[in-house]
């Protein structure tokens, strides 16, 4: 199971670098093209829609593309976030339908709500061309009360690997979260790459532990009465906390869990006391697909 899972995530990155290799080729191979010829580059002086044309803003097959690498729509601006996805942000042979958020939004524990969780999500997916899903922060509030576990459809759920992560809600919660395969090779954020965790040796230089992932739920995915941050809309640094998991869980305590190892000293940006991250975080938290 274990040298499956990591044969996978080989495979998985093997490609997403492939991608960004074939991204690179393509605009040295733009960049290489006269800049002032506004025709084909078999010589036709006006013909904005040439194959490899100077001036027809970046478009490697029609005139008017803006950018684009391939696709004939001229409403595109750019090029695709992640070159070769079909619209499920997939690396690997699934469909991606899960990933650590690769940053928070910068307010600690004001999310703006449940609706701001998720349209984050939805942002972030947005960036590696995982545009057809339905995207859901997995968080719980007070008010209702929503539980995190009831919000992120049935599963089964794959990393930007391909990675399976669970097959359904309760093998996501079983056995305390165990018998999930997060760990700190797979729960990655929305590009595939490593959260850093305990694990220095598995950090990019120069940085911090990050690996508080903000839930307000308990290891069952209930919520955590009083660990909100005031339903994901309060960034004090006192009178309200937030129930944090941890992205690179490895063992079935309470300490050390997916979703539920600790609260927060606040629910304030950054590392100090009273903030998010006091305990190793800055504010990530898990989106799920619903479909």
């Amino acid at each position: 199971m274990l040298h499956e899972q990591q044969s996978q995530i080989r495979k998985g990155r093997f490609v997403r670098w492939s991608r960004r290799a074939l991204v690179v080729a393509a605009v040295f191979a733009l960049s290489c093209g006269d800049d002032d010829d506004n025709g084909s580059s078999d010589g036709g002086a006006n013909n904005n829609g040439g194959s490899t044309s100077g001036n027809n803003n970046g478009a490697m097959d029609g005139g008017n593309n803006n950018g684009s690498t391939g696709n004939t729509n001229g409403d595109n601006n750019g090029m695709d976030a992640a070159p070769g996805n079909d619209g499920d942000g997939s690396a690997g042979d699934r469909p991606m339908s899960f990933f650590v958020t690769s940053r928070g939004l910068g307010k600690g524990g004001n999310l703006g709500g449940l609706a701001g969780a998720d349209a984050h999500c939805v942002a972030l997916a947005k960036t590696v061309n995982a545009v057809k899903k339905q995207w859901r922060a997995y968080l719980s509030i007070e008010a209702g009360p929503i539980h995190a576990r009831d919000r992120i459809g049935s599963g089964p759920w794959y990393n930007a690997d391909g990675v399976l992560v669970a097959t359904n809600v309760q093998t996501l919660h079983a056995n305390m979260g165990m018998d999930n395969a997060l760990n700190v090779d797979v729960s990655v954020d929305e590009a595939g790459e490593l959260v850093p965790g305990r694990d220095e040796a598995k950090r990019p230089p120069g940085t911090m532990n990050d690996h508080d992932i903000l839930t307000g739920s308990t290891v069952d995915g209930m919520v955590a009465t009083g660990s909100t941050c005031m339903d994901w809309t309060s960034d004090a640094a006192t009178g309200t906390v937030a129930q944090v998991g941890h992205s690179d869980k490895d063992g079935p305590n309470g300490r050390i869990q997916w979703n539920s190892s600790h609260a927060t000293s606040g629910c304030a940006e950054g590392r100090m006391m009273g903030g998010i991250g006091s305990g190793g975080g800055s504010g990530r938290f898990y989106c799920f697909a619903t479909d």
